[in-house]
């Protein structure tokens, strides 16, 4: 056995980009109980009302704790981890919270996964939840042109060594003149972070 991992950390090392693991997440009863308390309480409304103020002043100034991110090909946000904001677990609840908002928007789960990833001083974990907007078969002929609504949702959580560093959350709109033209980012973010 000592052997095998020996190899797998040797094979690790050749290749330092690659996830060691890759699996879906799975949340613990714990952790699942967690977003519900937390879900009901004051941190969730002081969290989103930072977030809400964050995107509305982006265009006059940057914070060391946020980055918004506005691109033609991709809208959206990076929020740097701070203690004094968040414990570790409040912090992973948002994650998870964001998803739910955006389920909650006519989007479905296409992929929730997570990877560890070896690095030469730490390991990095990332969880993913990939969101594809729903699509109304019933509605859809030869020419239709189907409702993107804000496009796909990517929400990722980073951290070091099981300590969080971020959370970024972006949509990246199709292109294809098969699609309508995605949403704005504005709309989505007052009805995910109200």
């Amino acid at each position: 056995m000592l052997d095998f991992l020996k190899n797998l950390l040797k094979k690790q090392q050749s290749r330092p980009n690659q996830a060691l693991i890759h699996e879906m997440i799975e949340r613990s009863a714990s952790e699942k109980q967690h977003l519900e308390t937390w879900q009901t309480g004051q941190h969730k409304q002081q969290m989103m009302l930072f977030i809400r103020r964050q995107l509305d002043n982006s265009q006059q100034e940057g914070g060391k704790d946020f980055v918004a991110v506005n691109t033609p090909k991709s809208s959206g946000f990076v929020l740097q981890y701070n203690p004094e904001q968040a414990s570790k677990a409040e912090f992973s609840s948002m994650f998870d919270y964001f998803k739910q908002q955006v389920l909650d928007l006519n989007y479905k789960t296409y992929m929730s996964d997570v990877k560890q990833i070896p690095k030469a001083d730490h390991v990095q974990t990332i969880e993913r939840h990939y969101l594809k907007p729903r699509l109304n078969f019933k509605e859809l002929t030869k020419d239709s042109i189907i409702n993107q609504l804000y496009g796909n949702i990517i929400i990722e959580q980073y951290l070091k060594n099981e300590q969080p560093i971020s959370i970024k959350f972006w949509t990246q709109p199709y292109t294809d003149h098969k699609y309508t033209k995605a949403l704005p980012f504005q709309e989505l973010a007052a009805k995910v972070f109200k």
